[in-house]
């Protein structure tokens, strides 16, 4: 019996040290969204951001160009279960916007006609501008649905980012202030009507009916052109001379009086206003004796406006680091001769500066060094100069890091406690081999830190105390860059241990165990153990290869595995053809980033089809069939370019 226990007790031991050499292994631990590989297709809160923007643009219409925000939305990476989710977004978020800019239209009308006096006019406004704002309530509702639809989908991609929350609580604060807006124009609305109700028995009833003909010497006129307007105040029974008529447009006013045949005349100059057509009103409104006799007229005209579009365009940077300087150059066609225009920069809509700009302009801007990674967006303000209309510009940038190739490994390999102490050494290196020199790196075991710095040519080595354990310890090793520009990345590895004081432990109590059984069985030596009878093994020969075969082995039950990882293992047998299959040691990423090179065209494929099989390798999610069919199509385009080349 102390034999068998000997050979078991050595059989521990032996297979304690040979596992060691597979018991060692490091992951980099850095935040996805902050990873410079998957910059630009990776989802983060900026996407929060930019619907929080679109609403902005619809409670401040004057400040923003929704059409141009919207239309951000095809340059952007939307995950496929997202898609329908924002495509829906988009259109309540265009449906609102029209419903409320129809609802205030109105309403503006309605003011207008209430300082005439024509208040039958303005309870009509009124009327449409009820029916619009029902039409935005509604929206409404099922935009609020469909935001919480969206904060739901979003929050399963554990997004690693700190401003998830306040995009979202900003999304919440900009949803309930158009909701605020609602409420305030349906009691504007109401405050108004009751106006009118009131004006029109006061300044209608009993009174005679007066008209107002109203002509311009042209249909159509450029901005800042002057036109003649003109006309006749009369009743149903005679023209009425001596009388004040007013023109009102684009908050502009102009006062005249009737000559002896009650006509009128105005010669105006067209404001500077960008827009496909103007209104123009006149009106006239009893004064004095006039009031117990008179009821107001009132009249319009539409005058086409004739401008000049400006088209802007904005080139930035396809990537942008914090700390370091963004270069923006911004065109404009048509531009007036010899003449700059004023034209605004924002990001993220804060301002930055005003510059004149003549046919095209280059800036650059330091960008903060605690700039939040992520999509951001640039927009450009162009003011307008006489006939030459305003315009507005809107683009996407990704601020992203630059990467450190940061390696870990620790000797020896098998750590014996107490008797040796391990090593952690690495290098760090800025790509493609640029030694990053002279950086703290701190290496944490359980609550005790140590501190080295690479060196010259970017190695660091460090001896560390191993922790008593009875099976292993994890060395967490961060690097931390002395520029915002470098991410601050961390190494993990664990180790396994040969712990001594355990074998000794075994030891003894295998011992007192083998002491107290002879004790019990009256002092008799234990019976020699009869070993158990071999297994049988039989040879069988085909075509002269020998195939050893034990009769007692069972097959191994198969491994389930997701349908989305086999698509890419199967890509990685087409992948291996041309640069070699994976190492065991390398990472999905670690292995595209080496065959990346070799793929030409297909590597935006086989990217795509590692990400996605990265989420159901290690998520623990399993796939739907939309993402089965979505890794189809990756392997099928990877294959298809591949065996073209």
């Amino acid at each position: 019996m102390a034999g068998g226990c000997m050979k078991l007790f050595t059989f521990i031991i032996l297979g304690m040290v040979l596992i060691q050499p597979l018991a060692v292994y490091a992951y980099r631990d850095i935040p996805l969204h902050e990873d410079p590989e998957a910059a630009g297709v990776e989802i983060d809160a900026s996407l929060l951001f930019y619907y929080a923007l679109l609403f902005k643009a619809i409670l401040y219409p004057e400040d923003y160009n929704l059409t141009s925000l919207i239309e951000l939305y095809r340059d952007m990476y939307i995950p496929p279960d997202l898609e329908y989710i924002l495509t829906r977004m988009n259109e309540l978020i265009l449906s609102l916007d029209k419903d409320i800019n129809e609802t205030r239209f109105h309403i503006d009308h309605a003011l207008d006609y209430i300082n005439f006096k024509a208040f039958k006019e303005a309870l009509e406004e009124l009327y449409e501008a009820r029916i619009s704002l029902a039409h935005a309530n509604i929206t409404y509702q099922d935009l609020l649905e469909a935001i919480d639809e969206l904060l739901r989908a979003f929050s399963k991609y554990r997004v690693a980012d700190g401003r998830f929350t306040e995009g979202r609580d900003e999304l919440r604060n900009l949803s309930r202030e158009i909701e605020d807006l609602l409420m305030r124009l349906l009691m504007q609305i109401e405050s108004m009507e009751e106006e009118s109700e009131h004006g029109y028995k006061v300044y209608y009833e009993g009174k005679e009916e007066t008209f107002l003909s109203i002509y311009v010497n042209s249909s159509e006129a450029w901005v800042g052109s002057y036109i003649d307007v003109y006309g006749r105040l009369y009743t149903r029974n005679s023209s009425l001379s001596n009388r004040v008529v007013r023109l009102y447009v684009a908050g502009v006013g102009y006062t005249t009086v009737t000559n002896a045949n009650g006509d009128y005349s105005f010669s105006i100059r067209l404001p500077y206003v960008y827009r496909d057509s103007i209104s123009i009103t006149v009106y006239y409104i009893p004064i004095d004796v006039d009031k117990e006799f008179y009821a107001p007229a009132i009249n319009k005209t539409v005058v086409q406006l004739l401008y000049v579009k400006t088209s802007v365009s904005i080139e930035v940077d396809e990537k942008a680091y914090p700390g370091l300087p963004l270069n923006v150059t911004i065109s404009i066609s048509p531009s007036p001769e010899n003449v700059s225009r004023r034209v605004s920069i924002y990001i993220d809509d804060v301002f930055m500066g005003r510059f004149p700009v003549r046919d095209s302009f280059s800036t650059s801007f330091t960008l903060p060094s605690d700039m939040v990674i992520g999509r951001h967006i640039i927009g450009v303000d162009v003011e307008a100069y006489k006939e030459y209309a305003p315009a507005k510009a809107y683009m996407f940038f990704t601020v992203t890091y630059m990467d450190i190739d940061f390696e870990i490994d620790v000797s020896p390999k098998v750590v014996i406690y107490p008797i040796v102490k391990p090593t952690v050494h690495g290098r760090a290196v800025i790509p493609p081999d640029e030694p990053y020199a002279d950086r703290l790196v701190q290496i944490y075991v359980d609550s005790t830190v140590y501190e080295a710095y690479t060196n010259g040519i970017g190695y660091f080595s460090i001896s560390i105390d191993p922790p008593f354990t009875i099976v292993s310890f994890t060395v967490r090793a961060t690097i931390h860059p002395g520029e915002p520009w470098y991410p601050k990345v961390t190494r993990v590895i664990q180790i396994y241990t040969v712990n001594l004081y355990l074998l000794l432990l075994i030891g003894l109590l295998l011992t007192a165990s083998i002491y107290v059984l002879g004790r019990v069985l009256g002092g008799r030596p234990p019976e020699a153990v009869e070993e158990a009878p071999r297994r049988e093994r039989r040879v069988r020969i085909v075509e002269d290869i020998v195939i050893p075969t034990l009769i007692s082995r069972r097959p191994r039950p198969p491994v389930e595995r997701d349908p989305v990882v086999d698509i890419y293992y199967s890509a990685v047998n087409i992948v291996s053809d041309k640069v070699g299959p994976p190492r065991y040691d390398e990472t999905l990423r670690e292995y595209f980033r080496r065959a990346s090179s070799e793929l030409g065209d297909a590597g935006d494929a086989f990217w795509r089809l590692t990400l996605l099989a990265e989420r159901f390798l290690y998520s623990g999610y399993e796939s739907t069939e939309e993402d089965v069919s979505l890794a189809r199509s990756y392997y099928e385009e990877l294959r298809r370019v591949l065996y073209e080349e």
